[in-house]
C-alpha cells in the first residue's frame, strides 16, 4: 500500500471581496506518494475557488491551516481517491516501465 502526502504550495489572496480581506481565491498544491520500497510519484496542481458568498463562515488569512485549506481542496475542488490513483499508476510504471517504440509505418 502506498503513503501519500498532500502538501499546500502557495495561496493567491484578492485583497477585498466584499467586507473580507486575503480572500484566498487560487491555491498551488502538491501530492506526493511512495510505496514500500521507496518508488515514489507525484500529483501537481491549481485550484481556483469563488469568492464566498454569504452563507459561507469567512475564516481569516492568518487563521488559516494546512488542514483547513486541504480540506476546502477535497470537498470542493479535487477527487482525492482519482489524484491518488494517479499517483499509484505514475508509481507502478516506474516499478515495470513502459517501453515506447516507434510508430511500425
Amino acid at each position: 500500500m502506498n503513503s501519500y502526502n498532500w502538501n499546500i504550495d502557495w495561496m493567491a489572496c484578492s485583497p477585498l471581496e466584499g467586507n473580507n480581506s486575503n480572500v484566498v481565491v487560487r491555491v498551488g498544491w502538491t501530492a506526493n506518494g511512495q510505496d514500500s520500497n521507496g518508488v515514489t510519484g507525484s500529483v501537481t496542481g491549481v485550484t481556483t475557488f469563488p469568492p464566498p458568498d454569504s452563507n459561507t463562515t469567512f475564516i481569516q488569512y492568518n487563521s488559516l491551516t494546512k488542514d483547513i485549506v486541504l480540506n476546502w481542496l477535497w470537498t470542493k475542488a479535487i477527487d482525492r481517491d482519482g489524484a491518488q490513483t494517479s499517483i499509484d499508476i505514475e508509481i507502478a510504471g516506474k516499478k515495470t516501465p513502459f517501453v515506447q517504440y516507434p510508430n511500425p509505418w
